[in-house]
């Protein structure tokens, strides 16, 4: 599995912890607002990943 952030992530952009967030696959997910994720979210949305076991070998984003 391959995960990708979203474009607004880093330092940069370290954002909110909202406790949610959206997956997408090899095409970025762009909400309304702009793609970003926080640091936390994504560590959640990647250990999610990973304990599902559902995208083997496959590329995914995650972005609010």
């Amino acid at each position: 599995m391959f995960v990708s952030p979203a474009g607004g992530f880093g330092s940069y952009a370290p954002g909110e912890r909202r406790g949610e967030y959206r997956l997408g696959g090899d095409i970025a997910v762009q909400p309304d607002g702009g793609g970003e994720i926080s640091g936390v979210d994504y560590a959640l949305g990647f250990v999610d990943l990973i304990e599902k076991g559902d995208h083997h070998r496959a590329h995914v984003n995650l972005a609010y």
